[in-house]
């Protein structure tokens, strides 16, 4: 039998069992690593703030499979305060830069802050960042990320600090090694 009725027999068949070549895909595929880190920025002015990202990258089968680990430049921006605050979180983008061209920018990431203390200066805070909207080298291929940041804003004149965790997943087209 030659193989142009070999395909069109296999076509065939599963067209009548109903499954279509085009069901059989893996286009959806995704490769997700947990992401766990440190960020420090000062406030440079009321919407800017600038610092350091730390970002370790493992393996959620194996934990000790680190696949990326780098301290980076980060700038954070304010992009949306609502009148509505804080029924409607803040909007941030981020910008940070590892060593050796791998960066990526976030967009839309959402913030909450509650004030701490009693001079009006201090906020515990919670940000959830959603989406790379584009990456370089390690990053260019985000499909998917759901971080959290948790930490501390400070707008206080003898302490103006910003202090976050991170905790999360990123989801890539391809493995990384």
């Amino acid at each position: 039998m030659n193989s142009k009725v070999v395909a069109i027999s296999l076509l065939a068949s599963s067209s009548i069992l109903g499954l279509g070549y085009s069901s059989i895909t893996f286009a959806d595929v995704e490769y997700c690593y947990d992401v766990s880190g440190y960020v420090s920025t000062q406030n440079v002015t009321q919407t800017t703030q600038v610092g350091s990202i730390d970002l370790v990258i493992k393996s959620q089968v194996d934990p000790y499979d680190v696949v990326f680990e780098g301290t980076g430049n980060l700038v954070g921006n304010i992009t949306s305060f609502p009148e509505t605050y804080p029924s409607d979180p803040i909007l941030l983008s981020h910008v940070a830069k590892f060593p050796k061209g791998n960066s990526f920018v976030t967009n839309g990431d959402e913030a909450y802050l509650w004030p701490k203390g009693e001079d009006g200066c201090l906020f515990d805070a919670n940000e959830t960042i959603k989406e790379i909207a584009g990456g370089t080298r390690f990053f260019k291929d985000v499909t998917n990320v759901k971080i959290q940041a948790y930490g501390e804003v400070s707008y206080c004149p003898q302490a103006n600090m910003n202090w976050f965790s991170l905790d999360g997943e990123v989801c890539f087209e391809d493995p990384k090694p």
